[in-house]
């Protein structure tokens, strides 16, 4: 059936964030939500363009974005060197639970953005240094 994934593969999809600078991932089950989303936007513009139109361009940008990545039983995944530039992710990755979605950042990077998010910093802060790392 057309939007169906294969059942046997286990993977996420992985993309660049809209509006940060880290990577989104998603279960594949997220997609109609995500979706829903993306009408709900071409909905509330006004730019001329037919639903059908604004609908193609939205989910080309939206969608068009992610990438499958595949991930083993343990739950490791490998990321490729275009996610690990997108992302400036050189060592330490970063993930961080967002609800339905999660994202994957540069530990650094997310200390530089996300200050105002002080209970999430000092979890990171002290994984850094278990690490071995400088926050």
């Amino acid at each position: 059936m057309p939007g169906e994934f294969p059942s046997s593969e286990k993977f996420i999809l992985l993309g660049e964030h809209e509006r940060l600078p880290c990577l989104q991932a998603f279960d594949p089950a997220y997609s109609p939500e995500l979706h829903s989303y993306v009408g709900q936007r071409v909905d509330g513009r006004d730019d001329g363009l037919d639903r059908m139109s604004a609908m193609d361009f939205e989910q080309m940008d939206v969608f068009g974005a992610y990438l499958q990545a595949n991930y083993d039983d343990a739950g490791r995944m490998v990321l490729s060197p275009m996610f690990r530039s997108i992302a400036e992710i050189e060592g330490l990755a970063f993930f961080l639970g967002a609800g339905a979605t999660f994202q994957i950042w540069n530990p650094h990077k997310f200390l530089e953005h996300c200050q105002d998010k002080p209970r999430v910093v000092r979890a990171l802060e002290f994984m850094l240094k278990e690490k071995g790392a400088k926050a």
